[in-house]
């Protein structure tokens, strides 16, 4: 029984900074697309 209750909690907290890191890694990716957007414009304007 202490196992199986362990074993929840430990993929639970693993899984949560995982999906954490994944969300935050998706944001800065997008934020630097947009300033490499607005660079290029700036650039051919």
């Amino acid at each position: 029984m202490k196992i199986t209750e362990i074993i929840p909690i430990g993929t639970i907290l693993l899984t949560i900074p995982l999906f954490i890191i994944t969300t935050a890694s998706n944001s800065i990716i997008e934020f630097m697309k947009s300033n490499l957007k607005k660079d290029l414009a700036v650039e051919l304007y």
